[in-house]
């Protein structure tokens, strides 16, 4: 179909016909950009690479050896009219069509900022085009800013203190005991 092949003989008990869109079968290779990732020899090399990955869509941290790196959703997403909620809409209805790709300059990125440290945990990854994603709440995130500035105050920050603030396991939304 224009929206897929025809899966609902796949899944038990699904009655309407449902297809299937992949942004993987669109046009494009995610194999090689992945492959050239790790030869980038800086940040913005390394977004230059990025910007041709296709497929899975990923969120990629990242970091040169000048202290420039970021966060960056690089993949094939697709841009529509209307958000879906992440959940099946009805073919026959336009308004969900794939528009084509968001691009990749609107993929939401974030820079590593003038603090020295960026957090890729659970947080939502802010700034490009609206993209319907699932962001989970951030508190690991924050849990994890809360550990870093504490240590930082202490002074260098250490690979033990680094293991420590990694094995943390606690939840800012979670009784104290």
């Amino acid at each position: 179909t224009p929206h897929g092949p025809l899966v609902e003989e796949l899944l038990p008990g699904a009655r309407p016909a449902l297809a299937v869109a992949w942004g993987g079968a669109q046009p494009g290779d995610g194999v090689a950009a992945l492959l050239r990732a790790p030869l980038a020899r800086s940040a913005q090399e390394l977004r230059a690479v990025l910007a041709a990955h296709h497929e899975p869509v990923f969120v990629f941290a990242f970091a040169d050896a000048t202290g420039r790196g970021g966060r960056q959703v690089a993949g094939w997403l697709p841009e529509r009219s209307m958000p879906t909620g992440l959940v099946p809409v009805p073919g026959r209805s336009p308004w969900y069509d794939w528009r084509g790709r968001v691009s990749f300059d609107a993929m939401p990125y974030e820079a590593l900022g003038d603090n020295g440290f960026l957090i890729a945990a659970d947080n939502a990854l802010g700034g490009g085009a609206a993209i319907e994603w699932w962001w989970r709440s951030g508190e690991r995130a924050a849990r994890i800013e809360t550990l870093l500035r504490e240590a930082h105050e202490r002074g260098p920050i250490g690979a033990t203190a680094l293991a420590a603030i990694l094995a943390d396991q606690r939840s800012a939304a979670a009784p104290a005991r």
